[in-house]
C-alpha cells in the first residue's frame, strides 16, 4: 500500500472525536468527547466553532480552549435531542479549531448524533444444539 498522499499538507492542529457515531434518547442529552492538539507548537488557544445541521447542541458553540506543551486538551460536547423528534433522525455534527497563534493551521472533524427511542429492550438469543431425531437414532 502507498500512504505517500494520504494528507495534502502538514499535520498541525488535529481535532479527534472519540466516537463518530452518537447515540442519544428522544428527549435526552448526550455528549461526545474530542481531542485538541496542535503539534509543533509549544503553546497555544485554539478557537473552537461548533454547528450541527438540526440545532441538537446543547453546550457553548464559539469559544476558547487553551494547549500547554504538545500535552492537548479535551472538551466534550453537550447535544440534546428535542422530545418528538423522529427516531433514526441524524444530525451531523461539524466540529473547527483554528490556531490563535497561526490561523492558517486548522483542523476538523465530525460525528453523527442519532435520535433512539427512550429505551430498547434486547432480549438475549439463547442457542442451544437440539438433537435431530435422525442424530438420536444413532446415539450410542
Amino acid at each position: 500500500m502507498d500512504y505517500g498522499d494520504w494528507r495534502t499538507g502538514p499535520m498541525n492542529v488535529v481535532v479527534i472525536a472519540e466516537r463518530a457515531l452518537v447515540s442519544v434518547a428522544v428527549g435526552s442529552e448526550g455528549s461526545n468527547n474530542i481531542a485538541l492538539n496542535h503539534f509543533g507548537i509549544l503553546s497555544d488557544t485554539l478557537t473552537l466553532v461548533i454547528t450541527d445541521t438540526l440545532g441538537w447542541l446543547s453546550g457553548p458553540t464559539h469559544f476558547t480552549v487553551p494547549l500547554e506543551a504538545d500535552l492537548g486538551a479535551g472538551y466534550a460536547i453537550s447535544i440534546t435531542v428535542p422530545a418528538g423528534t423522529p427516531y433514526g433522525t441524524i444530525s451531523q455534527v461539524y466540529v473547527t479549531a483554528v490556531s490563535q497563534h497561526d490561523p492558517a493551521a486548522q483542523g476538523r472533524d465530525t460525528f453523527q448524533v442519532e435520535a433512539l427511542p427512550p429505551y430498547r429492550l434486547y432480549l438475549p438469543l439463547v442457542l442451544r444444539n437440539a438433537p435431530t431425531p435422525a442424530a438420536a437414532a444413532f446415539a450410542p
